[in-house]
């Protein structure tokens, strides 16, 4: 399933699905790839499990609408936020994540500034 999106976001596609907004609630995930992907809607993960691999967002761009990871667990695997191509608004994690993730949720440094 996660190709299937995946092969729509890519910029240039013929059938882009990036326009459309994405809720993955509730969703595991015990891998995936997003990488380039191209986001211009909002996207959920609220409560999704991310759970054994590897799941990456390499160079995805998320240039619109929320993006939010409440409540979402992180358990088993890799989860590599570390090279998103860029966020018009940060991603909404719950009180504490990005001071102290979870093992396997890897973040881009902080912006110090």
């Amino acid at each position: 399933m996660i190709r299937v999106i995946r092969e729509h976001l890519q910029p240039g596609t013929d059938t882009a699905w990036s326009g459309c907004n994405f809720d993955f609630t509730g969703a595991t995930f015990d891998g995936g790839d997003l990488a380039r992907c191209d986001f211009r809607g909002t996207v959920l993960f609220t409560g999704a499990t991310f759970s054994g691999d590897i799941f990456t967002f390499r160079d995805a761009t998320f240039s619109a609408g929320a993006v939010t990871f409440r409540d979402a667990t992180f358990s088993g695997g890799t989860v590599d936020m570390r090279s998103v191509g860029s966020w018009a608004t940060p991603p909404c994690f719950d009180a504490g994540v990005l001071d102290n993730p979870p093992t396997g949720l890897l973040l881009p440094p902080p912006i110090i500034g």
